[in-house]
Parts: C-alpha cells; structure tokens; sequence
C-alpha cells in the first residue's frame, strides 16, 4: 500500500489486520492499528472474516490525477450532474454508484422509519392465499424484507415471529403458519463459496414443487374462495432447524463461542506475543456480519455443502408440509417434473 498509493491516503487505508499475533509471531516490524482514528476506509474486522480484495491497481488509481478519494465528507444532495457535499464541495458526475452497505438480519422495531402499508387487500389480488384479517397489520415495522409487511392469517407478523424463534425457517424459504409464503435467499441461504443463482434456482425448486397441486386445483375451479394454500408444518421446521443450528455449533462461526465480540479499540505498534490460550475475558473476537452479534448465531450461512442444498429442495419431503383445498403431489411425479 505504501509502494502504490499516494501517502496522503496512508491513514484512510492502513489494514488493521491482526494476522501478525495468529499468523506471524515474529513481526516486530509489522505495525497494527485496531480500529483508531477517522481511517474511512480501514476494515473493522479480522483477516479471513469477510471476503479480501486483492488489489489490481486500486492503490496505483489513487494518484491519478483525476481521483481525489474524499474520505472526511459526506452526500447531501444530487442535482443533475451535480453531487452536493456537506462540506460545500460541488463535484460533477457522469455515474453515481449507490454503496452504503446492508443490514442482513436488524429485527429492531422502528415503525416510524417505515412507509405505513395497506390495511386490506382485495380477494381477487390474492390469487393463492387465504383471506387475510380484517384488522390492520402490526403496528411493529422491522426491517427484515424492508419495505415489506408481512402478516399472516392470524395477525402475527413475520419479523416479530423472526424476533421469538431466532430467525426460524424451513431450508431458507418457508416459515411455519404463513401459508404460500416463499422466500428467496431467505436466513441460512447463503455462502462464501458458491453463488447465490444456484442457491436461488435450487429454492425455486421446492417452491415449484410446492405451488403446482395449487394451480392445479386453480385451473379446476378458479373461482373457489378461499384459495388454496400450503404451508410446512411447526414440526418439520423444528426438526430442519435444529439441524442446522447443531451443525452450525461445528463451524468456526459458532464454535468455542464464535465470533461476537467486538475488536478493542487501541492502537497496537508492534505484535503483541501470542497467547496459546487467552482467558475469553481477555481475548478479544473480531466481528462478523455473517453472526447476529446479539446472540451469537449465524444467521446468515448454509452449514453444508450447496450439493447438499439443491438435494434438500429438490427432492423435498412431501409429508413435511399440508396442503388445503388442493392435494399433494405423487412424489417421483413430482421429482420428475410430471403433473
């Protein structure tokens, strides 16, 4: 970094990697700074914890004389071509690239910071689902599938029933007691290794799986009320998710404590000596968003292999859902793509 970028950058991008007390003992000279100062750019987590970028001339496009990396500023406005800071700076723009980050898991209540939702929907826009309430939806707006409000039939909103059981689902994409709700890359889905198209084509599917008796049944009478729906039963989704958590407790993100705690705060000149056995009290862990820093799960990967995955929804457990007002498919039929 310090061969390539400009050196009035150097503060913004020092790495605070702390692979010198794991990795390399005996670096004395290898400096450490653990997330001090206004360093922008500077990661907050451990090496290995989050995907790496390997530079290809990142830091060499830092002195071009077109770039100025703006890192002590902030967008308050866009008028056409022109970006507005709260600084004063005018800059104009050909593209504006939109990265603010995410949140993939933030259950916390802020109903104030949503857009109210309809109080009803009509019979004929719920072509496959029973009659919703006639009460308006939880007052309680969470952020999980912003801006979305889900409630099922019993007035119960999905965040809140994510809330109680610890983001609860069945391979991802079901969730008990919300009929005909099926959700792509939902907890659980994802991983560091493979893409998210396979993992999504392998939902859809179970979800196919799943919706055809449905149209089936729509096709003979399409004018029955309610509409048909199926759901997973409590059980299979009790049984699939105590799995998954058992198996997750193997995985670095879980096991002897897993990686919750946040990193200190200080700045480190030289390695410290590792310890082979530091006490949990003082042993710092680094961050991770893959883990819910609140309790301690990951909530975000798939435990097993994404062959696993696909097998799981492909070829689905029939007797581990219920269908009403339609019948269950034949299952090799079904497994072979015949209905």
């Amino acid at each position: 970094m310090h061969e390539k970028a400009p050196k009035k950058y150097w503060k913004d991008l020092e790495p605070d990697f702390d692979i010198a007390a794991k990795v390399r003992p005996s670096c004395a000279s290898l400096s450490l700074s653990l997330s001090l100062g206004p360093q922008k750019l500077t990661p907050i987590h451990r090496t290995r914890l989050q995907r790496r970028v390997f530079d290809s001339g990142y830091y060499e496009s830092l002195g071009a004389p077109n770039m100025e990396l703006i890192a002590d500023d902030t967008v308050t406005s866009v008028q056409g071509d022109k970006v507005m800071t709260k600084a004063g700076r005018t800059v104009r723009a050909d593209v504006i690239v939109l990265a603010t980050g995410f949140k993939v898991r933030d259950c916390t209540s802020s109903s104030s910071s949503l857009p109210s939702a309809p109080t009803s929907v009509s019979a004929d826009e719920l072509s496959l689902a029973p009659p919703p309430p006639r009460s308006s939806p939880s007052s309680s707006s969470l952020t999980v599938l912003f801006p979305l409000k889900i409630v099922n039939d019993k007035g119960v909103s999905l965040q809140d029933r994510l809330n109680a059981t610890g983001v609860k689902t069945y391979q991802s994409t079901l969730v008990s007691d919300f009929p005909n709700f099926f959700w792509i890359m939902g907890p659980n889905s994802a991983t560091g290794h493979s893409s998210v198209l396979f993992t999504s084509e392998a939902q859809l599917n179970l979800v196919f799986h799943l919706v055809r008796p449905l149209l089936n049944q729509l096709r003979k009478n399409h004018k029955g009320r309610p509409a048909p729906y199926v759901e997973v039963t409590t059980e299979a989704e009790d049984r699939l998710y105590g799995r998954l958590r058992a198996e997750m407790k193997k995985k670095i993100w879980e096991k002897d404590g897993g990686v919750v705690r946040p990193l200190l705060s200080q700045s480190v000149a030289s390695c410290p000596p590792a310890d082979p056995s530091p006490s949990p009290s003082s042993s710092p862990r680094p961050q991770s968003w893959y883990v819910d820093q609140k309790t301690g799960l990951c909530t975000t990967l798939y435990p097993y292999s994404q062959v696993h995955f696909w097998r799981s929804c492909t070829y689905p457990r029939y007797g581990d859902f219920k269908w009403t007002k339609a019948s269950p498919p034949a299952t090799w039929r079904s497994y072979l793509g015949y209905y």
